[in-house]
């Protein structure tokens, strides 16, 4: 076996290790598993302390059948009410849906709205963003030559959001990825690495993780 078939298999079986364990974890779902199926996801990744072992990042679902935007909306009214979504969250840190069928940014807009957060708005945002619907705006119009950086939303203002959905309405043939990262993680590496540093900046900011 070739080196690149080496790093093929491994990347494979690691791959088919993260299905399993979403497959695993939508069976654990109970009544969600009727609505939302497990779904591979290359990107995803198994997160280190101090998750438990095997907790991935993001959590992929799909929907178990086609369903219409309405059908879909309400089954996630549903599910928010509930606490479910919110305990995926709270235990994977994102959940990554896919092939929901959302055709426009009304429709993703009455998705996203279906979850019963309330809304942000934007306060103070030197970002100029065009808006498509209810509470669902353009990212960044600044030119794709510029890079955007890892960051926290409005991470330098009081008036931050609890949640952030992206949504993507046509994919790029190549690059418009919009990468994620787990702060709860970065904050415990930094910590681990820079321990003075960080306690530095625990003395002057108040640290929230939601």
């Amino acid at each position: 076996m070739t080196a690149i078939e080496s790093v093929k298999k491994s990347i494979s079986t690691f791959v088919e290790q993260i299905a399993s364990d979403s497959e695993q974890e939508t069976v654990k779902m109970g009544s969600i598993a009727e609505a939302l199926r497990p779904a591979p996801y290359g990107p995803a990744v198994h997160l280190p302390a101090p998750y438990p072992e095997k907790t991935v990042f993001p959590l992929s679902l799909a929907a178990s059948q086609p369903n219409t935007h309405i059908d879909l909306v309400a089954e996630i009214k549903e599910l928010s009410t509930s606490g479910k979504l919110r305990t995926l969250l709270d235990k994977h840190g994102a959940v990554y849906f896919q092939n929901l069928g959302l055709k426009s940014a009304d429709e993703f807009s009455q998705f996203a709205h279906a979850f019963g957060w309330a809304a942000h708005e934007d306060i103070g945002n030197p970002v100029r963003r065009t808006t498509h619907a209810k509470n669902v705006a353009t990212a960044n119009e600044g030119p794709n030559t510029q890079p955007v950086y890892p960051h926290n939303e409005f991470g330098l203002s009081p008036h931050y959001p609890a949640y952030v959905f992206f949504y993507c309405a046509t994919a790029p043939e190549t690059g418009g990825e919009t990468p994620i990262n787990n702060s709860v993680v970065l904050y415990h590496r930094l910590k681990e690495r820079h321990p003075a540093f960080i306690k530095e900046i625990e003395k002057k900011v108040r640290i929230i993780f939601t």
